[in-house]
């Protein structure tokens, strides 16, 4: 039983008591030793472990243990490219793509698959990952992946193909206008034939 009740003198705050706890918390826990790699062999060993976690992550996620994120996947073929796992990282993309299926594609795996296969210089895999993600995605969830699909197709594609393709998309966007103002249908058809002949 507490025989005085009147205030104390000191009054303590709920959020004095929590910085006290924090403070004295970071006195107990000393600082993680900053690790110096000295060999090869360490390096190794480092890079072996850090594969381990990422990988024991991944098949955590696979097995449904922790929620899945795209950006993890991401990060874990990173890591094994940067580390000149080349076919490791793309066997993770790869399953990332597998895991994920259709009922949640991310835009974001795709931009970071077709880049990867970019950087390997796979130019029809390129391709073949940009045009099946934009086959699977939505058209307004895709926008940064078609950005970046027309970017390579620029850059490595048949130009002429590509030119051809986006004056076709042209001729649509045109024709649909023309639904608004149909005596200028036969004029757009006209253009496009003419144009189209020229490229």
């Amino acid at each position: 039983q507490v025989k005085n009740k009147a205030p104390a003198e000191v009054q303590i705050t709920a959020e004095q008591l929590l910085r006290e706890a924090k403070e004295r918390e970071l006195e107990l826990l000393p600082p993680p030793p900053k690790q110096k790699i000295t060999d090869e062999e360490e390096l190794n060993d480092y890079k072996l472990r850090k594969r381990k976690v990422s990988s024991s992550f991944i098949t955590a996620t696979e097995q449904n243990f922790v929620h899945p994120e795209v950006k993890n996947w991401i990060k874990y073929a990173r890591f094994e490219d940067k580390h000149g796992y080349i076919t490791h990282a793309r066997k993770v993309f790869e399953r990332a793509v597998e895991f994920f299926g259709e009922e949640y594609m991310d835009e974001q795996l795709f931009v970071a698959f077709a880049k990867f296969e970019e950087k390997q210089k796979e130019s029809e895999r390129v391709r073949v990952i940009y045009k099946y993600a934009l086959d699977k995605i939505p058209k307004q969830q895709a926008q940064e992946l078609f950005k970046n699909y027309t970017i390579f197709e620029k850059k490595f594609g048949d130009k002429r193909r590509f030119q051809y393709e986006e004056e076709v998309n042209k001729f649509l966007d045109m024709m649909i206008y023309s639904k608004i103002k149909p005596f200028l249908k036969d004029e757009l058809v006209n253009q496009f034939v003419l144009h189209i002949n020229c490229i």
